[in-house]
């Protein structure tokens, strides 16, 4: 499964939550990898001290070249972090790292190696750009947002925007609420998307995904936010799921059932 995590806006913690789906993936046995795809650049290899010499850069080159049929290029330009999760890291300039998310745009197969679940950290899409592009080609997409009312109108703006990314036809969409606020039922009603997750502000957990703390995994995966993106990961795979048998009764139905529907959920 490919899922793409992104926002609208400034990003409330959305490389934060992509490591946490990530570290928590349940929802199948494929192998989570985390691959930071964000043109503005990425963070996890400064919060952590790592290089990035390896990763989203040498993961672009070398993509443009032919591989042998089943071959796992992805996992060649990993790197493990703490908490088991593997990690594509982006650098942090853009002008570095735009130009390989813009390559993966045209290779895109490398993010589908067989038996791994891939979390695509997208940052800000944007219309035009190489992470909407990559967003709509995802199985499912889960838009990063505050509860503070900029950030609900700035969605309500955007559904169109949202239900018009370049390709996306049966790509399952929702929200992962960050922080208390505004019901899940009023943000729903207000932007016109489904709400898949509200998560909890947490500090230690943040602090432990982020590198800046230790402990022990099997204890912080009780912590409140690593528990909420657990069940995110899972909301996300019933998501396509289901999507993914709409579309074989629509296949089975003929041509005219088959036809895609498109629009914001």
């Amino acid at each position: 499964m490919l899922i793409g995590v992104c926002s609208l806006g400034g990003s409330p913690g959305a490389t934060t939550l992509a490591l946490g789906l990530a570290a928590t993936w349940q929802a199948t046995a494929d192998q989570p990898i985390l691959v930071e795809a964000d043109a503005a650049g990425g963070d996890v290899a400064a919060w952590r001290g790592r290089s990035s010499e390896v990763g989203l850069v040498s993961l672009a080159a070398q993509a443009r070249t032919p591989r042998p049929e089943g071959h796992n290029l992805l996992w060649e330009h990993t790197r493990p972090l703490q908490g088991g999760v593997a990690a594509v890291l982006a650098p942090a300039a853009p002008h570095r790292a735009a130009p390989s998310v813009w390559q993966l745009t045209q290779a895109v197969e490398v993010l589908r190696p067989p038996r791994s679940a891939i979390v695509l950290d997208l940052g800000r899409v944007a219309p035009g750009t190489s992470g909407a592009w990559l967003a709509a080609r995802t199985d499912a997409v889960v838009v990063v947002t505050a509860t503070e009312v900029a950030q609900i109108r700035r969605l309500a703006d955007c559904t169109e925007i949202l239900a018009a990314l370049p390709g996306r036809r049966n790509v399952p969409l929702g929200l992962a609420v960050v922080g208390g606020g505004a019901s899940t039922a009023e943000i729903a009603e207000h932007t016109g998307l489904q709400v898949w997750g509200r998560i909890p502000r947490d500090g230690v957990a943040a602090d432990y995904i982020a590198g800046r703390r230790l402990g022990r995994a099997e204890r912080m995966a009780r912590r409140p936010l690593l528990l909420a993106a657990a069940a995110l990961g899972r909301r996300a795979h019933t998501e396509h799921q289901a999507r993914q048998e709409q579309l074989r009764e629509r296949i089975a139905g003929g041509p005219a059932a088959a036809q895609p529907t498109g629009g914001a959920r």
